[in-house]
């Protein structure tokens, strides 16, 4: 996230993409500032890791990609009926050295 007053940029957030041997699936697992923490299923899609949930009013889903400079790239989008999807996010996360 970026400062509003310094324009810093700041990770609020840690993620981790791993392989579940037990489930034979990958997990995405978020974890916030707050201390707050979640775990997702998710899925390798031509090239792409994509994770996703369920909300009373329909889905989310997230689309990651890394390109050759490993910028880290998401999309998000959601679905009322899981057929019809709606971007609302999108956001490319440079590694600092």
């Amino acid at each position: 996230m970026r400062n509003r007053t310094t324009g810093e940029a700041r990770v609020t957030r840690l993620a981790e993409v791993s392989w579940d041997a037990k489930q034979s699936a990958y997990r995405f697992r978020s974890h916030l500032a707050t201390g707050d923490e979640s775990d997702f299923a998710g899925k390798v899609v031509d090239g792409a890791f994509v994770w996703g949930f369920e909300t009373p009013r329909g889905m989310m889903r997230y689309t990651i990609t890394l390109d050759a400079q490993g910028r880290w790239s998401e999309s998000g989008e959601r679905s009322a009926d899981g057929q019809t999807w709606q971007p609302f996010f999108a956001m490319t996360l440079d590694r600092i050295k």
